[in-house]
């Protein structure tokens, strides 16, 4: 198994083909344009074992309508201008859920982009538990069917 974090275009089509699927299979987000939001992110972080990616996460530029969405919604718009990018699309592949392959990718990911605030949202408890250990907070209401805004 390997770490790789790079920019969006230095991954084949195959790895970003492989991380849409990850997405996909997530049913958190949904996958129309994903394509073009995976390449607008500033860096994808990846676990590798002989080319299949079993684990992802993004340093992701949010588009300014929507992170005034996510952060109105949670009733933190105030400080909204504060949090530039967002830390997402963390999926880890259902065949190797359990083995903290998660946790792995982010610790190493996280350090290297812990000088930005960063913001994250997430329905799942899991997620906000794996999150608070790399410095993120749950903030403001759920909204949206229970998305929660986490700030670092």
């Amino acid at each position: 198994m390997e770490t790789i974090i790079r920019k969006p275009k230095e991954f084949s089509a195959d790895f970003i083909r492989q991380i849409v699927e990850l997405l996909d299979q997530g049913n958190q987000i949904s996958i129309k344009g994903i394509e073009k939001r995976l390449i607008k992110a500033d860096l994808i972080a990846l676990i590798v074992d002989s080319d299949k990616v079993l684990s992802t996460a993004c340093l992701k530029k949010p588009d300014p309508n929507y992170k005034k969405a996510v952060f109105e919604s949670a009733k933190q718009g105030d400080i909204a201008s504060q949090f530039e990018k967002e830390l997402g699309y963390i999926v880890t592949h259902p065949e190797f859920e359990g083995q903290k392959l998660c946790q792995k990718l982010l610790g190493v990911f996280v350090p290297q982009i812990s000088d930005i605030n960063l913001f994250a949202t997430t329905r799942k408890d899991s997620m906000i538990h794996i999150l608070d250990k790399f410095g993120f907070s749950k903030v403001g209401e759920p909204y949206k069917d229970g998305l929660n805004l986490l700030l670092k």
